[in-house]
């Protein structure tokens, strides 16, 4: 049992080192001499010496390509997917819009050293590191996707990338990879220096890379396009194509010559658009029944799967208006993004820029490929935000300006005298500002009231003066300063006769020959409050006592005068009441407060 289980084990880590380490373990040794193959070396990997183009796309096919891909073959599955997005300009647009959506990032080297920084940049540049890099991103639809890096002797430098062709890659179990040469027996990668390859894959859940790939899930749906595409075809042939009928004599129907002309003519009416019949036939065409949109929805459904899963969203990149940096990567969700670009500088700072820098450098820190992923600013937006801040009375650095909009701004001069602002901005713009100061200050003695109202705030002179000062008052008269020291401030109703009116009133020397209300009535008692509320009762109930009634006749009429009411307007009374409620309220408070001083 023993035995068997190891043997299980060597057979699933068949492409593992001697020494036991897997490819990732390889890669994270610490080797100072650097690999020293040639650009040679590698021919037989990098063309496409194999294809599948003979047997038919079937569910038996699809299934045995991807039990033998999970097995660690993948050849074949590979061939599939450059077949799919050959046959399938819906996968092949999707999958082109998020590789460009990554491409289009810029990308830059970031150190302590900015002479290593600028020296390794030129290296990568003139080796191709834009070509490896759209390479490399094939992991997304294959799963995986790698190359040979040619160093220069001594790992002072990179002459060139040789990119592997997909199909030429395997694998075992374990996840450990090889390479398949002319021969067809695997070549595993534990067989070179473990700097000799870059090495990206993609994995949409855990398990080996082959299986990841965006195509994967994607097979199925594929299949099931191209037969529901096959099947569409021949229901546009059956019943898209408009039928001629010729209604004929019997005679020449019987008469095999002129049924066969007859016949031919209608054939070259289809596509010449001229045709021969005898005399008396008659033409009739037969609309075709079409109307079926199940085939065209199917599909389209399936196109949308596409879409959502390459994606992550079901726009595309025919719905954008062009396909510039912001409209491309508008259509891929922004979390999918910036996972592909950490991703892809995660694989090139391990096995790229980590051993040359300790080829080069040592152990010290290596620098670091950094992708651009964040979103296009507006630049709209961020001119509004700078007004906004220089209208609250901030002021902009210019050199941070120059920076943030990616130009070289200079302030306008101007020999003309400096205009005030308020005298330079247009009239609307003037109404516009005052109209929102006169809220503002609406609001504030909104406020202010209510806190006074609540007892929060004490009414002062000063507050006074300055209220007087932002409405444009004129400033505090001696005589209002009186009425501060003989009311502490509280103002009464006009229509009041209260004991703080008086002392204002006695405190001014004011005498303005208007008459005063009394507490329940006025100088008149004709023109008082309650006698126009009761007034009108009261001389009806006079004139009643006046008779000379029996007690029946006095209560049948005194009951009548009830029902009827009568009462005067009490109007005048309610306001009165209100008044003499709101003087005492306010005579009690200031009591209190003197007490409490």
């Amino acid at each position: 049992m023993r035995f068997k289980t190891r043997a299980l084990a060597k057979a699933m880590m068949k492409f593992r080192a001697p020494d036991g380490l897997s490819y990732e373990e390889r890669v994270r040794r610490k080797i100072r001499r650097a690999p020293g193959n040639s650009s040679g070396d590698f021919d037989e990997f990098t063309c496409a010496w194999n294809s599948m183009s003979g047997p038919k796309l079937t569910a038996g096919l699809l299934r045995r390509l991807t039990e033998n891909a999970d097995s660690g073959a993948a050849s074949e599955q590979a061939l599939l997917y450059r077949s799919m997005l050959e046959k399938e300009p819906a996968i092949a647009a999707h999958l082109q819009t998020r590789i460009l959506s990554v491409l289009s990032c810029d990308w830059s080297l970031q150190g302590d050293d900015p002479a290593k920084v600028h020296e390794l940049t030129g290296i990568l540049e003139q080796a191709g590191i834009h070509r490896l890099l759209r390479h490399l991103l094939d992991a997304l639809a294959f799963g995986y996707s790698g190359a040979a890096i040619i160093w220069e002797e001594g790992g002072k430098g990179i002459q060139t990338f040789r990119k592997i062709h997909t199909p030429n890659w395997a694998f075992d179990r374990a996840g450990n990879p090889a390479l398949i040469p002319l021969d067809g027996q695997p070549r595993p990668l534990s067989e070179y220096h473990p700097n000799q390859f870059v090495l990206h894959t993609h994995k949409l859940q855990s398990g080996p890379c082959q299986s990841g790939g965006l195509l994967r899930p994607l097979l199925w749906l594929y299949f099931f396009k191209h037969y529901a595409m096959r099947d569409r075809a021949r229901y546009l042939e059956k019943f898209g194509i408009p039928f001629l009928i010729a209604k004929i004599r019997e005679d020449d129907f019987e008469n095999e010559s002129v049924r066969a002309s007859i016949l031919s003519s209608l054939t070259r009416v289809g596509s010449d658009g001229a045709g021969v019949i005898t005399e008396g036939s008659e033409l009739q065409v037969l609309s075709p029944a079409g109307g079926s949109t199940d085939y065209q929805n199917w599909m389209n459904y399936i196109d949308k799967l596409f879409a959502l899963l390459i994606l992550g969203q079901t726009a595309s990149s025919a719905d954008a208006s062009g396909f510039s940096r912001g409209q491309i990567q508008e259509n891929v969700r922004r979390d999918i993004l910036e996972a592909d670009c950490r991703t892809l500088q995660r694989v090139i700072n391990t096995q790229l820029i980590k051993p040359w820098t300790r080829y080069n450098c040592g152990e010290v820190a290596p620098p670091q490929l950094v992708i651009d992923c964040a979103a296009p600013e507006d630049s709209l937006q961020n001119a509004n935000v700078i007004k906004v801040l220089h209208d609250a009375g901030w002021r902009a650095d210019q050199e941070e300006i120059c920076k943030k909009f990616s130009m070289k701004l200079t302030p306008i001069q101007n020999d003309a005298p400096a205009v005030p602002l308020d005298a330079a901005a247009p009239p609307a713009q003037n109404a516009t500002e005052d109209s929102a100061r006169t809220l503002n200050l609406k609001q504030k003695y909104d406020a202010m009231g209510v806190a006074i109202g609540a007892g929060l705030l004490t009414a002062t002179p000063e507050i006074e003066a300055q209220t007087r000062s932002e409405l444009g008052l004129p400033a505090m008269s001696p005589e209002v300063k009186k009425a501060w020291e003989a009311t502490g401030g509280i103002r009464q109703p006009i229509t009041l006769k209260s004991a703080e009116s008086e002392a204002v009133n006695d405190a001014l020397n004011v005498d303005d020959g208007k008459p005063q209300v009394q507490a329940m009535g006025a100088e008149d008692p004709e023109d008082s409050p309650v006698e126009k509320w009761l007034g009108p009762v009261a001389r009806k109930i006079d004139a009643l006592t006046a008779e000379d009634l029996s007690g029946d006749e006095f209560r049948k009429n005194l009951t009548s005068l009830a029902n009827d009411a009568g009462f005067g307007d009490s109007g005048d009374f309610e306001d009165l009441l209100q008044n003499i409620i709101c003087a005492g309220i306010t005579a009690g408070y200031e009591k209190n407060r003197r007490k409490r001083r």
